[in-house]
């Protein structure tokens, strides 16, 4: 996908807002991780503005989602992740707009039975929008409400339906540490920061499946507010193998500094833009005395993580 590169001048402020709300979300303080994101997205949205241009704003929305998800907040929940997924068609490439399905928030939203036609509809939308070169909204719920225009549909009608079925499936159950089966050998730790959802987080987490692992994500396991870092720790103790995304530093880096101590070697992968600068900072790699890996697709993510599960 191109997202807009964010002008130096906005970068420590943005920078500010989205530690405050990483910190929030990763305590699973679910009431101050709305709130800090929504000021994050509003302040976004008045930068573009600004400079006159459009930001990508689907790590803001999706999490927000996320976090209202978890309070729960169906309604306003659902609403944000369908903005993220108009952020995400946006942003991708013209032509290929289906790719976004695999994303965070098409992931969550395709498991909607009733999302499927929304969900088309923004697509087209997004890709006319591209082809024809007409102006690209810095606000998504433009996209969304020309979507559902176009299929005669107003948005308390396909809320109803929507929240409905998010209400029905809940929020995902937790799993237990005392529960885990698979043998050591055969458990990788997932680490990233969670509150921007990856980047491929969710795709490192089906590749460490697939590949006969057991993805041990600490935001999957039940936690109280005051236990996370205890908790975390724990969880990376019980694993042979770890897999750190660092494109985005924030808590992984506290598991990440003790993985001396636990005997792991772990893979350290951080996403780049294709022909972008892969440096990192060695500050990063020599916490764990590991080198870091750039990659720019799935596809060389999951190369990265195959020839490190079976070494």
């Amino acid at each position: 996908m191109d997202y807009p590169e964010i002008p130096l001048e906005m970068r420590q402020e943005l920078d500010r807002l989205r530690s405050s709300a990483a910190a929030a979300f990763q305590l699973q303080d679910w009431e101050a991780a709305s709130r800090k994101l929504d000021e994050t997205y509003k302040y976004l949205l008045a930068q573009q503005q600004r400079y006159q241009t459009r930001f990508h704003k689907g790590w803001e929305l999706h999490n927000g989602g996320i976090a209202l998800l978890s309070i729960p907040h169906y309604e306003e929940g659902v609403r944000r992740i369908l903005l993220a997924y108009v952020e995400d068609a946006l942003s991708a490439e013209v032509g290929h707009e289906k790719v976004i399905d695999d994303g965070l928030a098409g992931s969550v939203l395709r498991g909607l039975k009733t999302a499927a036609a929304l969900l088309n509809a923004i697509q087209e939308v997004a890709n006319r929008r591209k082809r024809q070169e007409l102006p690209i909204p810095g606000d998504p719920d433009d996209v969304l409400v020309e979507a559902l225009a176009e299929l005669k549909l107003n948005y308390e009608e396909a809320r109803e339906s929507l929240v409905g079925q998010a209400e029905k499936s809940g929020p995902s159950p937790k799993r237990a540490i005392e529960d885990l089966v698979r043998p050591f050998e055969k458990r990788c730790f997932v680490g990233g920061n969670y509150f921007v959802g990856g980047p491929y987080l969710e795709e490192t987490r089906q590749i460490v499946s697939k590949e006969g692992f057991d993805p041990i994500v600490a935001r999957d396991f039940e936690m109280d507010k005051g236990d996370v870092h205890h908790r975390s720790l724990l969880l990376l103790h019980l694993c042979r193998k770890a897999v750190f995304e660092v494109s985005v530093p924030a808590g992984q880096l506290m598991e990440l500094e003790r993985c001396r101590d636990y005997d792991i070697e772990p893979l350290l992968v951080r996403h780049v833009l294709p022909n972008a600068d892969p440096m990192v900072s060695e500050m990063i790699g020599s916490m764990a005395r590991a080198r870091v890996s750039a990659y720019s697709t799935c596809e060389e993510l999951a190369e990265l993580i195959r020839d490190y599960l079976r070494s």
